[in-house]
């Protein structure tokens, strides 16, 4: 079922190309469209929400922006996969923040980070709704 009008977003335009992310840092992925000829629009992630986790990660022996890096986050027996990857086709991009949405799960049981270099790590206990920066090697900030 079609329900973009309901959100704003059933836009009929020569579209190009779109970025994901969460500018806002308010856990809710927002979009930025790119139109032929026309000037690039916000479309602003809005309503209620879950909870979420997303992670910036930083290679020391792997690249620094640890592209190809692969993690996965555990919460309340579910399983989600995601990978650092820059670029996603023609004209669009997607953050290298790993967004991960939790539903009603209040923490994390565990993140496994394998980083480009093989190394694996893994993290306890990390609770929701908020942006972590991970060195590879383990260090959080």
């Amino acid at each position: 079922m079609d329900v973009a009008y309901l959100t704003g977003s059933n836009r009929i335009e020569d579209g190009r190309g779109v970025a994901v992310a969460d500018l806002d840092r308010d856990g809710r992925l927002d979009l930025i469209l790119h139109n032929y000829a026309t000037l690039a629009v916000l479309l602003s992630g809005q309503g209620p929400s879950g909870n979420w986790l997303q992670l910036e990660l930083s290679g020391t022996r792997s690249n620094r922006d640890a592209v190809g890096a692969v993690v996965t986050v555990r919460a309340s027996g579910e399983s989600q996969t995601r990978q650092v990857k820059v670029g996603s086709g023609y004209l669009s991009t997607s953050s290298p923040i790993l967004h991960f949405g939790l539903g009603g799960a209040q923490a994390v049981d565990q993140v496994t980070i394998r980083w480009p270099t093989g190394r694996k790590e893994v993290l306890s206990d990390i609770p929701a709704n908020q942006r972590l920066h991970i060195r590879e090697g383990g260090v959080r900030q």
